[in-house]
């Protein structure tokens, strides 16, 4: 139920919706986005009112967890900050908002980063194998990759880049002026709110060399890219506004860093233990929603390409 809701929220909220453009016929909710998005949070919300009544009842009749979940510990904390005088509480409310955050960012997003990755390795048989024979030097064929062998696989935190710059998780941010300025040549008043294709940014042809290309060598520090990021290790943190998979500034994507690492070391599992197979190729056609997941699910085939004790080990 939970990836039920979370993938519909994340899809009617990047469905057109006329009300952004014309505020006077927002409150009629021409295409009826705003009516199941709404209906979807109030399944989310009745679901966690369920885990938290749970929670509750197990703590009063004296149930103690051999392990505590992150409901038990924010429970006990928001407990905790409404006893004292804190100026800052935590009701039940933010709690739930919290879980809607994870699951919606922290979940979806990510998952469909690693479809497009494997999408365009399988597309690209050649940058496929430079990746697989790159793992296979580094880590070898007797273990599964860890996290600890991520600095030592440059190519891998190349494709990762690159699948990043043309998928991105989120291709709009919304942003509000806090005073007036003049953009480009257009005056931008106080309070507008003002949507950034950051899909645009990266994707600029006066940026980046064969822009709509899957080249993930650019990456690299050869000459694919007229902006220089050999002097740039952290694309991801710098002010180098021409790649902003994750948004730019203060308001930048707090789950960066984690979307990253897990991207990379379930990519890098995927294709050491896998060759990846499929019937022609793959339509990488974008469909609506605000994480812009592939418009045909991937439905490819796995075929073992190292001892399968290995993978069950993991």
């Amino acid at each position: 139920m939970v990836q039920q809701v979370a993938k519909g929220i994340t899809l009617y909220s990047g469905l057109l919706s006329l009300g952004e453009a014309f505020p006077l016929i927002k409150k009629y909710d021409l295409f009826g986005a705003g009516r199941k998005i709404r209906g979807n949070l109030m399944r989310f919300d009745v679901l966690m009112n369920a885990v938290i009544l749970k929670h509750e009842e197990e703590k009063k009749l004296g149930g103690v967890r051999a392990t505590k979940d992150a409901m038990d510990n924010l429970l006990e904390y928001s407990e905790y900050r409404n006893q004292t005088s804190a100026e800052v509480k935590l009701a039940k409310k933010g709690i739930k908002g919290l879980f809607l955050d994870l699951f919606i960012r922290g979940t979806d997003t990510t998952s469909v980063a690693l479809e497009w990755a494997l999408a365009e390795l399988i597309n690209h048989p050649n940058t496929m194998k430079m990746l697989q024979n790159e793992i296979d030097s580094v880590v070898g064929s007797t273990r599964l990759v860890q996290e600890s062998d991520i600095p030592s696989l440059p190519y891998l935190n190349a494709v990762v880049k690159e699948t990043l710059r043309l998928h991105l998780s989120l291709p709009l941010v919304f942003r509000k002026c806090r005073e007036d300025c003049m953009i480009s040549g257009y005056n931008i008043s106080k309070n507008s709110r003002v949507v950034v294709s950051i899909y645009a940014i990266n994707r600029d042809p006066d940026v980046w060399e064969n822009a709509i290309e899957f080249i993930p060598e650019r990456f690299l520090g050869n000459t694919l890219n007229p902006v220089d990021h050999e002097d740039k290790p952290d694309d991801l943190k710098d002010q180098n506004f021409d790649y902003v998979p994750f948004g730019g500034g203060r308001r930048g994507c707090p789950g960066a860093a984690l979307a990253t690492a897990v991207l990379h070391i379930t990519l890098a599992t995927l294709v050491q233990g896998f060759d990846w197979k499929i019937e022609g190729k793959v339509n990488i056609e974008e469909g609506v929603g605000l994480s812009a997941a592939m418009s045909h699910p991937l439905v490819c085939y796995p075929i073992l390409r190292m001892d399968p004790s290995i993978l069950l080990s993991k």
